[in-house]
């Protein structure tokens, strides 16, 4: 009983880990339309965060 709640949890945790990393990678590609100040914090926090996903989805052949 207290396993399958832990267990549930964490998947639960990982889950809303997982939609807030898409919600970043899908802000980070519409800035990179809009073309904004790379100097800007924000920007600067989101292209990091994103900059993984974005390097597997480039070696893809």
């Amino acid at each position: 009983m207290v396993i399958d709640s832990f267990i549930i949890s964490i998947f639960q945790v990982l889950q809303i880990v997982i939609n807030i990393y898409t919600w970043i990678i899908i802000i980070a590609a519409l800035l990179s339309w809009v073309n904004p100040d790379p100097y800007n914090p924000i920007v600067q926090i989101l292209y990091k965060l994103s900059y993984p996903a974005y390097t597997l989805v480039r070696k893809i052949p």
